[in-house]
C-alpha cells in the first residue's frame, strides 16, 4: 500500500539544520550578551569585556568551533590589560567629544561652530576605534599603538563597510531616540537578550570581509 502521509522536513534536513543553527546562534548570543554587560560594569573592564565579545562572534561569523562560556572568559582575560587600556581611550574620547558638543551649545557665533567640528572630529575617532580596535585586539597580536593605527588604515581602506559599521554601532542607540515609548516596550525584549551581542555578531560578519580583503590571511597569531 502506498504512503500517503505528507512529507515533511525529516531529521537531517537542511531546513532542520538551518533552524537548529540558527537557534544556537542566538543561544550563543544571549549567553554573550549577559557576559559582556555583566563582565563591562566596572566600566574599566568594558575593553576586554569587548574583546571578548568579539573573540567569539567573530568565530561564530566565520562558522568556527567555539565554546562561548569558555572562549569569552579566556578571551577576557588575555586581554585584560590591553584591552582595558584601549578602552579607557575610547571612553576619554567619547567624553571629550560629549564635553565639547555640551560647551558648543552653550556658546555662539564662531565659537559654537569651532566646538561643534572639534566635537565631530573626535567623535568620530572614537566611533572608529570603537568599530575596529576591539576585534583586532580579540583577533589579532600586536601592540595598543599597532591596533589603533590598523584601526584608522582598516576604516581608511574600506570607506564603505566602515559607514556600515558605524550605523550598526549607532542603532542600538539612536533607535530608541526616534521610536515611540510604545515601540521600544516591544522591542525591549531584544534589547534584554542581545542589545550588545546582537550588533556585535552583525559587525563581525562585515568586519570578516574586511580582514579577508586587507589583511594577510592569519598570518598574525590570532589571540
Amino acid at each position: 500500500m502506498a504512503d500517503t502521509r505528507k512529507a515533511g522536513p525529516e531529521e537531517g534536513s537542511p531546513l532542520r539544520a538551518s533552524l537548529g543553527q540558527v537557534l544556537r546562534t542566538l543561544g550563543d548570543l544571549i549567553v554573550l550578551n549577559w557576559l559582556c554587560v555583566l563582565c563591562a560594569l566596572p566600566v574599566v573592564t568594558a575593553g576586554p569585556a569587548l574583546c571578548a565579545l568579539y573573540y567569539v562572534t567573530l568565530k561564530l561569523a566565520r562558522g568556527e568551533e567555539v565554546r562561548t562560556l569558555r572562549g569569552f572568559l579566556d578571551a577576557f582575560r588575555a586581554n585584560l590589560k590591553r584591552g582595558a587600556a584601549l578602552g579607557l581611550l575610547v571612553l576619554a574620547l567619547g567624553a571629550v567629544a560629549a564635553g565639547d558638543a555640551f560647551f558648543a551649545l552653550r556658546q555662539e557665533g564662531a565659537l559654537r561652530v569651532l566646538f561643534l567640528t572639534v566635537a565631530t572630529v573626535v567623535a568620530v575617532i572614537a566611533l572608529t576605534l570603537l568599530c575596529y580596535v576591539f576585534p583586532l585586539q580579540a583577533r589579532f597580536q600586536n601592540t595598543w599603538k599597532g591596533q589603533v593605527k590598523n584601526a584608522f588604515a582598516l576604516a581608511f581602506c574600506s570607506p564603505g563597510r566602515t559607514l556600515l559599521l558605524w550605523l550598526i554601532a549607532l542603532l542600538p542607540v539612536a533607535v530608541p531616540l526616534f521610536l515611540p515609548p510604545v515601540i521600544m516596550r516591544m522591542l525591549g525584549f531584544v534589547y534584554f537578550i542581545a542589545g550588545a551581542s546582537g550588533p556585535a555578531w552583525l559587525a563581525s560578519r562585515v568586519l570578516w570581509r574586511i580582514f579577508r580583503r586587507v589583511l594577510p590571511a592569519e598570518d598574525g597569531e590570532p589571540n
